[in-house]
């Protein structure tokens, strides 16, 4: 497989994979608070937290395409 498709397929399974997941996450933790009620500790939680998701579905999207290429 070319590297640049792998490359596409893990970014678009990532992206797919936060997607679904980061706003279900957000909302579980945080709940529903208005903006006003929000200050920065609670932004900088809510951007630690969609981080850490993007990083961790990178890492498997990487591994499942690997898997895929590599059967190929």
């Amino acid at each position: 497989m070319d590297p640049r498709q792998q490359q596409w397929l893990v970014s678009a399974l990532a992206g797919t994979v936060v997607t679904f997941l980061g706003r279900p996450l957000s909302d579980r933790f945080f709940g529903e608070v208005p903006p006003e009620g929000r200050g920065v500790v609670d932004d900088f939680k809510e951007a630690l937290l969609k981080a850490s998701v993007s990083v961790v579905a990178t890492v498997i999207a990487s591994m499942i395409i690997r898997r895929l290429a590599g059967s190929r």
